[in-house]
C-alpha cells in the first residue's frame, strides 16, 4: 500500500506539507515509519478561541478545512463565537511535574489566552490557577483547557473524580 500524502494532506489536513513536516525514519518493503515535526506538545497555550455548542459541532469544526489546531481551541459549551488575539502558533507549557493523576505546569503568556492540555476530558479533572479554582473546559472534542491570564501562571491539574470519594 502507497500513501500519496499530496492528497491526503489537501483532502483532510489541509494545513499539512507533507515534503517538508514528515521526517522517513524506517523503510522496510511495505512498511514506513515517519516522524511528524510539526506536532503539538502535550500541554500548551493558545492566543485565540472558537466556542461551540455541542460535541457535534465541535466535531465538525475540526474537520473544516480552515480549522487548525496549531493556531487556537476548540471550546465546547460555551457562548458561540471566538474570543482572543489573531491566531497565532501555540507555546508549550513547561511541565513541572506529571505524575499521571497530578501534573503541575509553568505558563508564561503575554495576553490571556487558554491552556490546553492533551488529557481526555472527564469531569473528574480539577484544575488551579496560581492556587484559585478554574474550570476545565472541553476542548477540541475529546481534551481538556482553562482560562489563563497574562503573565506567569502556576496551573495544578488532579484527577480527583467524585465517584472515588463515594
Amino acid at each position: 500500500m502507497h500513501f500519496n500524502w499530496s492528497e491526503l494532506a489537501s483532502s483532510t489536513l489541509p494545513y499539512l506539507s507533507p515534503e517538508e513536516d514528515f521526517e522517513l525514519l524506517w523503510r522496510d518493503g511495505i512498511v514506513h515509519l515517519y516522524r511528524y515535526e510539526p506536532t503539538l506538545t502535550r500541554y500548551f497555550t493558545a492566543d485565540a478561541a472558537q466556542f461551540v455548542q455541542s460535541r457535534e459541532d465541535a466535531w465538525n469544526a475540526l474537520r473544516a478545512p480552515d480549522f487548525d489546531p496549531s493556531c487556537a481551541v476548540l471550546i465546547v459549551g460555551e457562548p458561540a463565537g471566538s474570543a482572543g488575539q489573531a491566531a497565532s502558533r501555540t507555546q508549550p507549557a513547561q511541565a513541572l511535574s506529571d505524575a499521571g493523576d497530578r501534573v503541575t505546569l509553568k505558563v508564561k503568556r503575554e495576553q490571556p489566552g487558554y491552556l490546553v492540555a492533551a488529557l481526555a476530558h472527564d469531569p473528574g479533572w480539577k484544575a488551579t490557577v496560581n492556587g484559585q479554582p478554574q474550570p476545565v473546559l472541553l476542548a477540541n472534542y475529546a481534551l481538556s483547557a482553562l482560562a489563563i491570564p497574562s503573565g506567569e501562571s502556576i496551573v495544578e491539574l488532579r484527577y480527583d473524580p467524585d465517584s472515588f470519594k463515594m
